[in-house]
């Protein structure tokens, strides 16, 4: 049973049947469709703009409109896109990951997207005035830059070595939480915080101080403090399948499958782990949340929904 909390029960863009009226305000206020077969995206901080990996280009694209807007080529087929910023570098750029390695590219530029130097690149993302990458050039290493003059930790090689090994970052400290689908560390420059047990799911919240993390179809979600002290742990009652941390909201949007197939988008308190909201949805989707905390995507298969956040 997951915790008592509010309940609001709403009409999302996308769902064909069966609207209740509520005098709540709505979570998620529908406000586009992307009609593309993304291989992973990323929303630009305030929310209103991101990017897009495709098989044969990545795009930038407008949450109000679901538009592309223009094209960024990186060397070989199936871009993804592991992250994007306005802020972290001069203008909007993002981290594309290919066949042929990984690359930074400046949308506004009109520039070919630039390599990232790094051996055996797993993850990188964006930092206040740069980009942080975990790899393993012969050992596990977090490296904030990608330049000779990069500072480098080394962590213990198992989080390199695990069925799904990423990052997540505090982009004003620079801290990054590692995880390799079991356990997972919290990295700085000068120190290595070891975590018995994240999750292959994990999400950093700057506003509150903690990771959330959960395990791909499991019925948990919980949050850490950064040694690894269990904050809080909520049974969903339905499997996991995303998460992501709602900026400024102090909140964490969980989305979980049901057993006849249909979706719902969670809202936990960051703080304690209670329900604030339950939004039923068609299908079970990847969640991102803008840094801001205004902007939801919900990406399917074949199509990329985006929504206003308005939690009470």
């Amino acid at each position: 049973m997951r915790p008592l909390g509010h309940l609001a029960i709403i009409c999302l863009g996308f769902v064909a049947t069966g609207c209740a009226s509520q005098a709540d305000p709505e979570t998620l206020e529908y406000r586009a469709e992307l009609a593309v077969q993304a291989r992973g995206l990323a929303l630009y901080e305030d929310g209103q703009s991101g990017s897009a990996g495709m098989w044969n280009t990545t795009c930038e694209f407008t949450t109000d409109d679901g538009m592309t807007t223009s094209d960024l080529d990186a060397p070989g087929k199936g871009d993804s896109i592991l992250d994007a910023s306005t802020t972290a570098l001069d203008g909007p750029s993002v981290i594309i990951s290919s066949p042929r390695g990984t690359f930074i590219g400046f949308p506004e530029s009109g520039s070919d997207p630039k390599r990232l130097q790094v051996l055996n690149l797993l993850d990188a993302a964006f930092i206040n005035g740069g980009i942080v990458t975990l790899a393993d050039p012969g050992q596990c290493e977090v490296s904030w830059g990608d330049s000779d003059d990069r500072v480098v930790t080394t962590i213990p090689d198992s989080l390199c070595d695990g069925p799904t090994v990423e990052i997540d970052t505090d982009f004003e400290s620079g801290m990054v939480v590692v995880s390799n689908g079991d356990e997972g560390a919290a990295v700085w420059p000068d120190e290595v915080l070891l975590i018995d047990e994240l999750g292959d799911l994990v999400a950093w919240d700057r506003y509150t101080r903690v990771i959330y993390a959960a395990n791909s179809g499991s019925r948990h979600v919980r949050a850490h403090a950064v040694d690894g002290t269990l904050i809080w742990e909520t049974e969903v009652g339905d499997a996991v399948v995303s998460l992501d941390d709602m900026g400024p909201i102090g909140a964490v949007l969980v989305m979980v499958k049901q057993a006849n197939g249909s979706g719902e988008a969670l809202v936990l308190d960051g703080a304690s782990g209670e329900l604030r909201d339950a939004v039923p949805t068609p299908t079970a989707a990847k969640v991102h949340v803008s840094d801001n905390g205004k902007v939801a995507a919900m990406m399917l298969n074949d199509t990329v929904h985006f929504y206003d956040v308005r939690v009470p």
